[in-house]
């Protein structure tokens, strides 16, 4: 399953949003889906933190991560790791995006109204 998700190339995903344009604009197609994913922790002993790590959608504690994919199915992008309370779209907001001209961007709803798009980009 690793070696599906790195490709042919072995190659590890991006980690630094400031690479992110020139990483995407080397993949063949243009065509890419953004989408959170959430990874379940134990529960925190204090109570401050269990707040800042308790997902409401998930009714768990959690940490998640926003990734970006080629179509296909490469991961060329993984964000950091934030607390699970944190929404998918302001993620990406904060991490400031940027795609190459004329690609594509696959989003589900969790991105609705995300705004860091260039506009020669479909949805």
């Amino acid at each position: 399953m690793l070696n599906e998700a790195l490709g042919k190339e072995q190659q590890l995903p991006e980690h630094r949003a400031a690479n992110l344009e020139t990483v995407l604009s080397n993949c063949p197609s243009l065509e890419f889906v953004i989408d959170g994913t959430e990874r379940p922790i134990n529960r925190p002993k204090d109570n401050d933190t269990q707040k800042k790590y308790y997902s409401g959608k998930q009714k768990a504690h959690t940490v998640k991560n926003v990734i970006i994919t080629e179509r296909k199915g490469k991961v060329v992008y993984l964000s950091g790791t934030h607390a699970g309370k944190k929404h998918d779209k302001k993620i990406a907001d904060e991490d400031d995006y940027s795609f190459p001209e004329g690609s594509t961007l696959l989003q589900d709803t969790e991105f609705l109204g995300y705004s860091n798009r260039r506009p020669s980009q479909d949805i």
